[in-house]
């Protein structure tokens, strides 16, 4: 087989054709990897090679491009490549990615934890829901949740939600029923709701029905 033509696409992308006709489109950096030049001679081995290198130069670009807006699990990055390249070639990203420090599981778990209950005033259950869908371990994800809690007072979100959102709504049994309703579906406990309200004296509620 020989390659027959080499044209640029755009930036450093180029099309080349092998014995006339039209075979994929590689970055100027493979090409010169490879050598390939129009009229060179190639086997189907230097052809799949060049393949290979050229997926996983795109994962790697695809890698950083995501990284380069937020941080990502090893789980949620892998999800995103495999999308456009091979899973291999994405598990390989991935670890490269690990090595060289952009992706650890760790860190983006205890950032993700702190932002989840101390920014969108979530309890500790809506919040592990949250970083589960982020592909996190469990383990990973108790071990933030439990340091997030201690450096800091687990009911002052509560505080906070009721006293932006629904302090007005405490002087009638039916409000303190659907205030309970709404930051229990925040993923905070019975517990450390009534707990909060108890500092909000007021109507009288059936409290039995949510401990059911």
């Amino acid at each position: 087989m020989k390659i027959t033509g080499i044209t640029r696409v755009k930036g450093t992308r180029y099309r080349v054709e092998v014995d006339g006709e039209y075979w994929n489109i590689l970055d100027a950096e493979v090409l010169a990897d490879f050598g390939f030049q129009p009229g060179l001679e190639v086997g189907e081995e230097a052809l799949a090679r060049a393949l290979e290198q050229a997926e996983r130069r795109r994962a790697r670009e695809r890698a950083f491009y995501l990284l380069s807006s937020r941080d990502y699990s090893a789980g949620e990055l892998l999800e995103k490549l495999s999308k456009n390249v091979s899973e291999e070639v994405a598990l390989q990203t991935v670890v490269r990615m690990q090595e060289l420090g952009f992706v650890n599981d760790g860190e983006y778990a205890g950032k993700l934890a702190r932002s989840l209950l101390t920014v969108k005033r979530y309890g500790a259950f809506r919040a592990k829901q949250e970083m589960r869908r982020r592909h996190l371990s469990d383990e990973i994800i108790d071990a933030a949740l439990e340091e997030a809690a201690f450096e800091s007072d687990p009911l002052e979100p509560l505080r906070e939600l009721i006293e932006k959102k629904y302090r007005r709504n405490l002087d009638t049994p039916e409000g303190r029923k659907k205030t309970i309703a709404a930051l229990m579906r925040l993923g905070h406990s019975y517990s450390n709701i009534r707990q909060v309200l108890d500092e909000y004296p007021a109507a009288e509620v059936d409290e039995q029905e949510w401990e059911e």
